[in-house]
């Protein structure tokens, strides 16, 4: 059963980065988030992908998502930013991210995420 449409397309303004302890979104990238204060983080392993999806304040208030499920999106300077080390070891150790690299990544419309293939890093 498919939950959700992966997709293959690439916008190479849409960047993220990885810290030791946060996830860091871009100008472009973080306008996608700036009316949410949550968000879910979704993981392929097998396909090295990864995808951030905005929680509603509906959503949230309904307790749809357990607490692990949610990370505080916090708003530095028109950048969205997710603190949290735990979250990146576990990318670190499931997904092999490095560090200080920027990722391409491109906003899924119809399912409302961010999708961030990390096979394709940018120069």
């Amino acid at each position: 059963m498919v939950l959700f449409d992966w997709t293959n397309e690439n916008n190479d303004d849409l960047l993220l980065s990885f810290s030791k302890d946060e996830i860091l979104l871009n100008e472009k990238a973080s306008k996608y988030f700036f009316n949410y204060k949550w968000a879910m983080i979704l993981i392929d392993d097998h396909n090295q992908r990864f995808a951030i999806s905005p929680i509603s304040k509906n959503q949230k208030d309904l307790n749809l998502f357990s607490n692990r499920q949610k990370y505080k999106l916090i708003l530095s300077k028109n950048k969205i930013k997710i603190k949290d080390s735990k979250l990146i070891e576990q990318l670190q150790h499931d997904l092999n991210i490095v560090l200080d690299e920027n990722y391409s990544s491109v906003f899924n419309e119809m399912d409302n995420m961010l999708i961030i293939d990390l096979k394709r890093k940018e120069e």
